[in-house]
């Protein structure tokens, strides 16, 4: 089904993450999520989130290992039509969070993984399956931005551990809760009260 908002957005984060690429220094992936996420109008539940997750590992890695604008430029090409491909409400629905499925696009795609392949298949399923616990452990109703932030904090572990990429892992207070109707509060860990109330 064509997702005019997701193709709003899929090219507000595709010229993101090529600016990122081209950009001096580098920025915490959560701070890049969360100014991503503050464009104008960009929504607080959509599938988009599915793209967001692998964009951003995508531009993060790819950034770090000193490729070319083409060789991300493909990468998010086809991370966009395999985010596309995971319908909203996934989470619910069908048991699998679509920013958790983010990184399984994220690892397929870093390291050319077909249904085919061997070793590197495990990856992508591997660290989905981190990904979803992680979520899972923190309980719903859903929320995107949470899901976004709990996938590439997942993430990150295996990087360093398999890419031999010293990523940051910052801290994240949430800027979004506001505007979320079904927010967790302080059961969230990125809620500003969440240490407060621990």
């Amino acid at each position: 089904m064509h997702d005019e908002t997701f193709d709003r957005y899929a090219e507000v984060i595709t010229r993101d993450c090529l600016d990122y690429l081209a950009s001096a220094g580098f920025q915490p992936l959560s701070a890049r999520a969360t100014a991503m996420m503050k464009h104008e109008s960009f929504p607080i539940h959509a599938p988009i989130h599915h793209y967001l997750v692998p964009a951003l590992l995508l531009s993060e890695v790819r950034k770090r290992q000193g490729r070319d604008e083409e060789t991300l430029r493909a990468d998010l090409e086809e991370a966009t039509e395999r985010g596309r491909s995971v319908p909203g409400g996934s989470c619910g629905f069908l048991g699998a969070c679509g920013a958790a499925v983010g990184v399984g696009i994220f690892w397929s795609l870093i390291t050319d993984t077909s249904p085919l392949s061997t070793k590197s298949w495990a990856y992508g399923n591997e660290e989905t399956g981190k990904a979803l616990l992680a979520l899972a452990a923190m309980g719903g109703p859903r929320c995107c931005k949470r899901a976004v932030y709990g996938a590439l904090h997942s993430a990150i572990p295996r990087i360093r551990e398999l890419l031999e990429l010293n990523l940051p892992d910052e801290p994240v207070v949430c800027e979004f809760h506001d505007n979320n109707k079904e927010c967790i509060r302080v059961r969230c860990p990125y809620h500003p009260d969440y240490r407060k109330a621990s």
